[in-house]
C-alpha cells in the first residue's frame, strides 16, 4: 500500500478514458466533471504541509468527489476523509474504486472513506449520510465545480480556522466571500495550467443565516 500506488490506479483510469487534465468527462446539473490529475495534486498538497498552509491530518471532506480519486489518495496520507456527490452514476463509481482499492490491497484499510450522495451544500446530508456536521470539518477540497456555493456554506456554518482548498485551471485566485481569506497558492506541475489554493476563514458572519440560504446548486431529486 502506498500513495504511488493509488496515483498508478487512477493514472490507468484516466489512460482508459483518454483523459488529460482539465477536459470535461461529464456534465452534471450540480457542475463539470474533469478528474484531478493526482501526481501533480500530491506534490502540491505535500508542499503545502511542509510550509503549515495545511494540516497533515483531521478529517477532509470533497465537495463533489467524482470518482473518488481525492478521498481515495487521503485516507492514505492520513485524514479522514469524507465526500458528498449530486451526480448518482458518479457517486456510484467513487463507491466502486474504493472497493476495489482495498480488494487489491491498495488502499490502508484504517482509514475508512465515508461517501454520500447528495448535494454538498445540504447540512441535513451530511448528518444524515456522513454522520458528521459541517463544523466538524477541517479541509475542504472543490475542483471548480460550485466552488462559491460550498465557500459560502464554510462561511456560515464552519469555525475560524478551516480550510478550503480550491483547485482550478484559472490564473487568478477568485474571491469568495468575505469571510474566506486567500492564504496560498501552488502552480501545479501539469501541461494545462492549474492552481491549487488554500483558502481560511479568518471571520464569522454577522447575522448568521442558515446556509439553504447560499445554496445555488440544485438538490438531488428523491
Amino acid at each position: 500500500m502506498s500513495v504511488s500506488e493509488i496515483i498508478a490506479y487512477f493514472n490507468n483510469e484516466d489512460r482508459v478514458a483518454k483523459h488529460y487534465p482539465g477536459k470535461i468527462l461529464k456534465s452534471t446539473q450540480f457542475g463539470e466533471y474533469s478528474p484531478t490529475p493526482l501526481g501533480p495534486f500530491n506534490a502540491g498538497i505535500d508542499q503545502l504541509c511542509t510550509e503549515g498552509a495545511i494540516p497533515r491530518e483531521g478529517i477532509l471532506f470533497d465537495g463533489g468527489y467524482g470518482d473518488g480519486r481525492i478521498l481515495s489518495l487521503s485516507a492514505e496520507k492520513g485524514y479522514d476523509p469524507y465526500g458528498m456527490e449530486g451526480d448518482y452514476e458518479l457517486a456510484q463509481k467513487g463507491r466502486t474504486n474504493d472497493e476495489l482499492l482495498l480488494d487489491l490491497g491498495l488502499r490502508r484499510r484504517d482509514r475508512a472513506v465515508t461517501l454520500g450522495h447528495e448535494n454538498f451544500v445540504s447540512t441535513r446530508a451530511y448528518r444524515e449520510q456522513l454522520g458528521i456536521f459541517v463544523s466538524d470539518i477541517n479541509i475542504f477540497f472543490n475542483y471548480q465545480s460550485n466552488g462559491f456555493a460550498l465557500a459560502e456554506l464554510i462561511a456560515v456554518e464552519s469555525p475560524v480556522g478551516t480550510k478550503f482548498i480550491y483547485l482550478s485551471n484559472d490564473p487568478w485566485a477568485p474571491r469568495f466571500a468575505p469571510q474566506i481569506a486567500h492564504r496560498n497558492t501552488k502552480k501545479l506541475d501539469t501541461e494545462k495550467p492549474m492552481y491549487l489554493r488554500v483558502y481560511e476563514k479568518v471571520s464569522c458572519q454577522q447575522n448568521r443565516k442558515h446556509s439553504r440560504m447560499y445554496a445555488h446548486v440544485p438538490r438531488v431529486p428523491a
